[in-house]
């Protein structure tokens, strides 16, 4: 019989709420998926009522199997177990391009879609794309007007191509992209500087150069404090570390430098070297905390203020608004010319999958469809990718009465999202609203 860590007990029986399970790779994640999963079924819950969503489609296979064999173990001894087991062919578990693609095969019409349309998956979708993105780039530099002009002037052309990729990449991971685009194009006022999303770019930014000096204070602390350490310097590192308190307090705060903080370090102590300290030693410390006072220094000089500091952060971002209104404008252009290339050959890619099902949803008669069948949603090894910000958005278009999340703690770390290109806030949002569950 299996043993259960504390922490796996809590994720399998945990009921009622909404649960984010976050754990290393390797750590069972699966497992305890499969166990709440059984759970449900010994206490009379139908595996029909149950929307289980895996990664890959090996993934979902994968789970079929483990969970007809855990089934099957304990059929003998339930009528209800034995019926379930009948019951798993047709249960539903797949990927979540799987599921969308059942909405839209049932709902087509709703979706907005041709029945005769398919997924592409050889490779044409994307030719598709670098023909519309000629074509767009072609238009802008024979019609650019003042603000396209202006995005003419100040990147090169390859950039301009590379900044029109990126950004059509990550508005296909918005709900709603166009909306969310044009918001983009408002200035903020010094009152509402703090929520938009510009500012929030700059404090994850902040948070990111913050989260590497801390780490480089503890090292100093540690070097300090080994045997053959610069113990005499210990109360400069303990005087960095109340600063970068500081500093994370404002960051998660006001988003705003405190009054009366003053990026001012202390002088390194001029005691009197202890007769086993060692230079090299010594010289680690003062490396990290030069490196210590540039990042904290760097921390104050993204923060404003004061409001008319705040307002010099929005005059600065108006200097930016004529070729930013151009790249949202050609990305826009960029969207319809490649809908209308797939379009004209009943071809749709992976992200419209996602897309049209929530244009599905969002009519009544279908909602309800999907709302009604499942009072559990299991998603198994959720990734940070730009789709990521959609699973949950399907989820909560066809809502059950609980969500259960599992995920990779190294996929759940801040630093993971610049790389996959993905909004920062997702995976903070999502563990701010389900109760956290370690592994």
């Amino acid at each position: 019989m299996t043993q259960w860590t504390p922490a796996q007990q809590s994720a399998i029986h945990a009921d009622n709420r909404d649960i984010l399970v976050s754990a290393a790779a390797g750590s069972g994640k699966t497992s305890v998926l499969i166990e709440r999963i059984m759970e449900k079924l010994r206490q009379g819950m139908s595996i029909e009522r149950m929307l289980i969503i895996t990664f890959t489609r090996a993934a979902s296979a994968e789970m079929r199997e483990r969970l007809e064999k855990a089934i099957a173990k304990e059929a003998g001894h339930s009528a209800h177990l034995r019926q379930q087991y009948a019951l798993l062919s047709n249960a539903d578990i797949s990927t979540l391009h799987t599921y969308c693609s059942k909405i839209i095969k049932r709902h087509f019409q709703a979706a907005g879609v041709d029945p005769m349309s398919r997924v592409d998956d050889t490779g044409q979708a994307a030719r598709l794309l670098d023909e519309a993105v000629d074509s767009t780039i072609t238009e802008l530099y024979e019609s650019p007007g003042a603000d396209g002009q202006a995005l003419i002037d100040h990147y090169p052309d390859k950039d301009i191509e590379a900044m029109l990729r990126r950004l059509y990449t990550f508005l296909l991971s918005q709900d709603d992209p166009w909306t969310w685009l044009h918001a983009q194009q408002e200035l903020p006022t010094a009152d509402t500087l703090h929520d938009h999303i510009w500012y929030q770019v700059t404090l994850h930014e902040a948070r990111q150069l913050l989260s590497g000096a801390q780490q480089l204070i503890a090292e100093c602390v540690d070097i300090a404090q080994s045997p053959g350490g610069p113990a005499r310097y210990l109360n400069n590192a303990t005087l960095d570390g109340e600063m970068a308190d500081i500093l994370a307090e404002a960051l998660d705060g006001t988003g705003r430098l405190p009054e009366g903080v003053d990026p001012v370090f202390s002088d390194l102590s001029r005691a009197k070297a202890a007769e086993d300290e060692q230079p090299e030693l010594v010289a680690a410390f003062k490396a990290r905390r030069d490196s210590v006072k540039k990042m904290l220094l760097e921390v104050c000089a993204m923060l404003p203020a004061s409001r008319e500091q705040c307002q010099l952060w929005i005059d600065q971002m108006a200097f930016t608004l004529p070729p930013l209104r151009a790249l949202c404008k050609t990305v826009e252009q960029l969207h319809q010319a490649y809908t209308h290339l797939k379009r004209r050959r009943t071809l749709w890619d992976f992200n419209d999958l996602e897309h049209l099902a929530l244009q599905a949803l969002k009519t009544r008669w279908p909602r309800a469809m999907w709302r009604n069948p499942w009072t559990r949603c299991l998603w198994t090894n959720i990734r940070t990718s730009p789709a990521s910000r959609r699973p949950s958005s399907c989820a909560s278009a066809s809502r059950p009465t609980c969500s259960w999340w599992a995920m990779s703690s190294k996929a759940s770390t801040a630093s993971a999202w610049p790389i996959r290109g993905c909004f920062c806030t997702n995976m903070s949002s999502l563990k701010k609203t389900a109760t956290p569950r370690g592994g």
